[in-house]
Formats: C-alpha cells, sequence, structure tokens
C-alpha cells in the first residue's frame, strides 16, 4: 500500500511523526497529533466538529496506529482511551506504551 516504505524502513520516530499526515488523507475534518516520549507515544484527535464525532473514528484510527506501531517494531503496545468519543469527550487522547525502545 501507500505506506509501505514507512512501515518498511522500521523508523518508530518516521511513523510517529506521519500521523497527522495519514490521518488528513482520510479525514478532512480536525487534526490528528502524536508525541513519543521514551516507550510511550501519545496520539490525540483534535478539532472535529460535533456532527463528525464517533467511536468508528476514534477506534478506527487508534486501532490503525496501534497495528502500525506493530508493524513497525515488531512490538505490541499496550493502549489506553484517556479521553474518548466513547467516553463522551470532544477529543480523543490515547497513550500507547511499547515494551521496549
Amino acid at each position: 500500500g501507500p505506506y509501505k516504505n514507512l512501515v518498511a524502513s522500521r523508523d518508530l520516530e518516521r511513523f510517529v511523526a506521519s500521523a497527522p499526515t495519514v490521518y488528513r488523507n482520510y479525514y478532512d475534518q480536525g487534526d490528528a497529533k502524536a508525541e513519543q516520549r521514551g516507550s510511550e507515544i501519545r496520539v490525540s484527535l483534535v478539532g472535529i466538529p460535533a456532527t463528525y464525532r464517533s467511536i468508528a473514528i476514534e477506534y478506527g484510527v487508534m486501532g490503525y496506529f496501534r497495528c502500525g506501531l506493530h508493524r513497525v517494531t515488531g512490538q505490541v503496545a499496550t493502549m489506553a482511551a484517556k479521553r474518548g468519543f466513547s467516553r463522551g469527550d470532544d477529543d480523543v487522547l490515547y497513550h500507547f506504551r511499547l515494551p521496549r525502545i
């Protein structure tokens, strides 16, 4: 697919930095942000109008990101929802933790 080189590079920093671009390729409302701090990666979805907020977007984006982490690192990340449309929040924030860097 279009992200084959990204996955093949096994470059975690590049993968995390790609989150906003990947999000914008599929959605035209709101933004995705991602940052890495050691073995923890935080991904958020912000600025999505209320009429477009759905658990399908939340779960789809975060599931895609977790799968991408696995493909890039070969590790299974734990995932914790801190905020989300599924909880009635206006934005989404997930923390992913890799077993090792």
